[in-house]
């Protein structure tokens, strides 16, 4: 499913393929560095009606 804060057709956000670059360039060197992450807390859920989303997701990076 497409993420809903891209939007979509000719609504579309200009900057999202640059937006997933980043994140996917991110995964990458963490993927790289770390053998594992890990949930390291409670996450707490973005209270949004457009977005799905953490506002808070502690992970631990081993």
């Amino acid at each position: 499913m497409d993420h809903l804060a891209f939007s979509s057709g000719v609504h579309a956000c200009a900057g999202q393929g640059l937006a997933r670059l980043a994140v996917a360039a991110v995964f990458i060197a963490l993927a790289n560095r770390c053998s594992a992450i890990t949930v390291a807390g409670d996450p707490v859920r973005a209270l949004n009606n457009l977005t799905r989303g953490f506002a808070r997701l502690p992970v631990r990076l081993t």
